[in-house]
């Protein structure tokens, strides 16, 4: 397989490293403004390059439908694109060539969260709490950088939301969703200087409160997955398209 990341920032890195322990026999390309890929962006960067290609987009989020199609064009075999799909401000695409395609929502992939949805059922309210000093990193981008996590955890556990209430001043972001069977809170902020994950729940035997750790395994896990989505067509529990323009209608508010 060949495959093409397209920037290079933290989680491009991640993914490249990812790869290579995952694939050691696949190519893997590198794509970026900066000199330390293997291919500098635009000057160096040709659509035929891309064919049958496994691509995978790292690059700020208002950069992300532009690249998405420039890999359409280039006929990609199939597309990752980072979360979120893109920002609050753009319509998300709705039609594509048939492939596989997802968006790297990985907390699905977080131990906490794969046990908490093997009894979502029973959970009556979630409220998930994030804050980190991140604006410096990425400007006042909350919604998109952090809260968009925990809506798409929030729907993908306990499904489509019925009502919603979107907060985003920028720095910080919230929002309530309304459920079938289950009320979500959300909370988060960039401008703390230390790191804060939490998730409380309430079911029908009582309360729970739990951190949330940090996990490598989870982006390993997610990569694994997408994987074998390539090649099998089984898209398990990676975010579709479909379900990343629900998170972008709850981000929009």
């Amino acid at each position: 397989m060949k495959h093409i990341i397209v920037g290079l920032g933290s989680i491009g890195q991640r993914h490249y490293a990812n790869l290579k322990r995952l694939r050691p026999d696949d190519e893997i390309i590198t794509v970026d403004v900066n000199g330390e890929a293997d291919i500098l962006f635009p000057i160096n960067f040709s659509q035929s390059i891309i064919k049958d290609s496994i691509a995978y987009i790292c690059t700020p989020t208002e950069l992300h439908l532009d690249q998405y199609k420039m890999m359409i064009f280039g006929d990609a075999k199939a597309v990752f694109v980072e979360k979120p799909l893109c920002s609050i401000n753009q319509k998300p695409f709705i039609d594509f060539p048939h492939r596989p395609f997802s968006v790297g929502y990985c907390y699905r992939y977080h131990p906490l969260f794969r046990e908490l949805k093997s009894r979502a059922n029973e959970i009556t309210l979630m409220r998930l709490f994030g804050s980190d000093n991140l604006s410096a990193k990425y400007g006042p981008t909350a919604m998109e950088t952090m809260l968009s996590h925990s809506i798409d955890m929030a729907l993908w556990l306990f499904g489509e939301a019925q009502t919603f209430d979107t907060k985003n001043g920028g720095d910080w972001a919230g929002c309530n969703i309304q459920h079938e069977k289950t009320h979500s809170r959300l909370q988060t902020n960039m401008f703390t200087l230390t790191r804060t994950a939490s998730c409380f729940i309430r079911h029908a035997n009582g309360e729970e409160y739990h951190e949330i750790p940090r996990s490598d395994q989870m982006y390993v896990d997610e990569i694994k997955a997408w994987l074998n989505y390539v090649e099998t067509g089984d898209a398990g529990d990676l975010c579709t398209l479909e379900q990343a323009i629900q998170v972008q209608k709850v981000m929009h508010g």
